[in-house]
C-alpha cells in the first residue's frame, strides 16, 4: 500500500474530535502555549535535572521477579523451563504503574 494512501480515511470521515473520551483534556488556545513556555523553561533552566534516570532498587526488583515465577508455578504453567529476566519484570511494572495512573 503506498504512503499516500490512508486506509482509516473513509472509516473516519465525518467523526466529530468532540465525541472523544480524551477530547476535554486536549491543550488548546492559552493552556497550550502555557504548555510550551514551561516547557522551554524546564529546558533550558533546569537541563542538567531533564536527562536523569529512574534508579529502581536491584532487591525489589528481585523480589518482583520471584514473586512472578511463583505466581506462574502455582497456575500450573511452570512445568517447563521458565525465564523471567528483570527487563520482563521492570516492564510488567511499568505498564501496571502507567495503566492504573
Amino acid at each position: 500500500m503506498p504512503f499516500h494512501v490512508d486506509p482509516v480515511h473513509e472509516i473516519a470521515r465525518g467523526g466529530d474530535p468532540k465525541k472523544h473520551i480524551l477530547y476535554h483534556y486536549a491543550l488548546t488556545g492559552i493552556w497550550f502555549a502555557l504548555f510550551v513556555a514551561g516547557y522551554l523553561y524546564e529546558l533550558f533552566v533546569h537541563s542538567a535535572e531533564a536527562g536523569r534516570m529512574i534508579c529502581i532498587p536491584g532487591p525489589w526488583v528481585e523480589n518482583l521477579r520471584e514473586q512472578a515465577i511463583a505466581d506462574v508455578r502455582s497456575s500450573g504453567h511452570g512445568d517447563k523451563d521458565l525465564f523471567l529476566s528483570h527487563g520482563d519484570v521492570l516492564l510488567a511494572w511499568w505498564a501496571k504503574t502507567s495503566t492504573t495512573a
